[in-house]
C-alpha cells in the first residue's frame, strides 16, 4: 500500500520575488541604447525606491516614471522624474521614486541621446516586508514631551478654575483651591481617557499595518509513492497563475546539508494551488525546496519548505527538468572552472571580490572537451542560461537568467503593445552575462545551467561576499 504524507512541513518566510533578495537587476535596450538597470525597492510601502542606470556614452539624459503595471492608474502616469548624472561616472544616472502601494508596478525609462528618445519599462514588485520600529531616543523624547504637555494642560485647567473669577486684589480662598483641585482631577481623568483611546487606536493601526506585511503562501509537501505533491495554502488568490519560461512552477530541490544534489524541476498543476511531480532518479534525503510562481499581474512569489524525499531509481529527467550530483559544500572552493561529466566545462569569469548590494555581472562560458567555446549551444527554456543563487545557510535564494532577476511574464506585461522586446533568445552564444547583486555578506553557491545539443549541464560555484 502506498504510503502517504511521509512529510508535512509549513514554512512562512518574508520575501517577495525572491527569498531575501528584493532588488531588481536587469539589462535592457531602449532603441540603440544599452542599459544596465538597478532598482532597490523600499522595505515599507509607501516608500522610496532607489534607481541607478548605467548607459552608453551617447545617452544625454534619463527620466523615470513609476506606475502600476495594469489597471486604470496605469493609464494616467505621473510627471516623469529626471535622474541625475554622476559627476564621477558620466555614464551613470541615479535618482529616487515614490512607490505608493503594494502590487505589480513598472518603472518607465525615457532615454534621450544622440540617437533620439526611446522608452522601455522594467517590472517592479512592491510589498512591505518590515515594520520599522521607532528609535528609543525618539520614543523617550515624545514621551517626555507628552508628559510636559499634559502636566501643563492640567496646571492651566487648575489655574483657570481657581483664579479666573477672582477680582483684582483678591486672593484664592479655600473653596477656590478646592474647586481647582476638582477641576484638575476631572481634567486628568479626561486626559487619561484620551490617552487610553489613543493607545487603543495606535495598537489597532499597528495590527492593521502588520497585517499588510508581505508573507508568501505557505506550502506543504507530501510524498505518494514517488510522486511529490505540493499544496499551497489558499490564503490568497491562486487561480491566476501564469507560465514563466513555459511553466507555472519552477522548483529547485537541494539536498541538505551538503547541497550535493541539485534539481531544477517543473511540477504540473493538478488543481488550484496544488502541484504534482513524478520525481526523477535521485537519492533519499532531506531536500530544501524553492518554488517560484507568477500571478497574472506579474507579481512573483517564492515559497520555501523542506521535504524528506525517497530514493527513486530508473526515472530519467525529462523535458526541461535538469540537475544531478554536484560538488558538496564541504569541498567548496573558489575554483573558476567546473568540469562536467561529459568533458564539457563551465568557466566563471569572476571578479577578484564581490561586495554586498553592489550590482555586477555574473559571466559564464561553456567550453567543449577540447577547451574551446562550445559550438553546439542551444537555448534552455528560451535563455542562454538559467542560474540560481543560494546562500549556504539557505536564507537567500534568487532564480536568474540573462535578463536578470525579473520574470518573463512581468517583463512582457510591462512593455507597450507596439514595442518589440522579445527577451527570449532563439540562438545563443557559449558566453553569457547575468546581472545580479548579492543582497548581504556571506557564503553563496551559484548554480548555473547551460544547454548544448540536447544536454542540459549543471555546474556549481562557491564564493564569499563581503560588506
Amino acid at each position: 500500500m502506498k504510503r502517504t504524507l511521509l512529510f508535512l512541513l509549513w514554512c512562512v518566510l518574508a520575501a517577495n520575488a525572491h527569498l531575501n533578495s528584493p532588488d531588481v537587476f536587469t539589462r535592457a535596450s531602449a532603441g540603440p541604447y544599452h542599459l544596465q538597470l538597478t532598482i532597490r525597492p523600499a522595505a515599507v510601502v509607501p516608500g522610496v525606491a532607489q534607481i541607478q542606470v548605467e548607459t552608453d556614452a551617447d545617452v544625454t539624459g534619463v527620466s523615470v516614471t513609476p506606475l502600476p503595471i495594469e489597471g486604470e492608474a496605469a493609464k494616467h502616469p505621473p510627471t516623469p522624474e529626471a535622474l541625475v548624472r554622476s559627476a564621477q561616472a558620466p555614464n551613470t544616472f541615479s535618482g529616487n521614486i515614490w512607490i505608493m502601494a503594494s502590487g505589480s508596478w513598472q518603472v518607465r525609462f525615457d532615454v534621450n541621446g544622440k540617437g533620439g528618445t526611446y522608452q522601455i519599462s522594467v517590472p517592479l514588485s512592491s510589498a512591505p516586508i518590515v515594520t520599522k520600529p521607532m528609535s528609543a531616543a525618539l520614543g523617550f523624547g515624545l514621551a517626555l514631551f507628552g508628559v510636559v504637555l499634559i502636566a501643563g494642560a492640567i496646571s492651566i485647567v487648575g489655574a483657570a478654575a481657581r483664579e479666573a473669577q477672582l477680582t483684582p486684589g483678591r486672593f484664592a480662598s479655600a473653596g477656590d483651591r478646592h474647586r481647582a483641585r476638582v477641576a484638575q482631577m476631572f481634567a486628568a481623568l479626561v486626559f487619561a481617557v484620551v490617552l487610553l483611546g489613543g493607545a487603543s487606536w495606535w495598537s489597532a493601526e499597528a495590527r492593521t499595518s502588520n497585517g499588510k506585511i508581505y508573507r508568501p503562501p505557505r506550502m506543504n509537501a507530501a510524498i505518494d509513492s514517488s510522486t511529490l505533491q505540493l499544496h499551497l495554502v489558499p490564503d490568497r488568490r491562486l487561480d491566476d497563475l501564469v507560465p514563466d519560461h513555459g511553466h507555472l512552477m519552477h522548483l529547485y530541490a537541494l539536498r541538505l546539508p551538503e547541497m550535493d544534489r541539485i534539481y531544477h524541476l517543473h511540477p504540473e498543476q493538478t488543481a488550484v494551488g496544488s502541484f504534482a511531480l513524478s520525481l526523477p532518479s535521485m537519492p533519499a534525503g532531506s531536500y530544501r525546496l524553492f518554488a517560484d510562481i507568477v500571478h497574472a499581474n506579474g507579481f512573483p512569489e517564492t515559497i520555501s519548505t523542506v521535504a524528506e524525499l525517497p530514493t527513486v531509481t530508473r526515472r530519467p529527467l525529462i523535458g526541461d527538468d535538469a540537475g544531478g550530483e554536484v560538488t558538496p559544500l564541504h569541498h567548496a572552493s573558489d575554483a573558476a572552472v567546473y568540469v562536467l561529466p561529459d568533458g564539457y566545462s563551465i568557466v566563471w569569469k569572476r571578479p577578484a571580490v564581490f561586495h554586498a548590494r553592489q550590482a555586477s555581472n555574473l559571466n559564464f562560458e561553456l567550453k567543449d572537451p577540447s577547451g574551446n567555446p562550445a559550438s553546439d549551444c542551444a537555448p534552455y527554456m528560451g535563455m542562454a542560461a538559467h542560474a540560481a543563487v543560494v546562500k549556504h545557510d539557505e536564507t537567500v535564494f534568487a532564480h536568474l537568467h540573462p535578463l536578470g532577476t525579473v520574470n518573463m511574464a512581468a517583463w512582457t506585461l510591462a512593455q507597450s503593445p507596439d514595442s518589440a522586446h522579445d527577451a527570449h533568445q532563439h540562438s545563443v552564444e557559449p558566453e553569457v552575462e547575468i546581472p545580479y547583486g548579492f543582497p548581504m555578506p556571506g557564503k553563496y553557491r551559484v548554480i548555473v545551467q547551460m544547454k548544448h545539443s540536447d544536454i542540459v549541464e549543471t555546474a556549481v560555484f562557491d564564493t564569499n561576499v563581503y560588506d
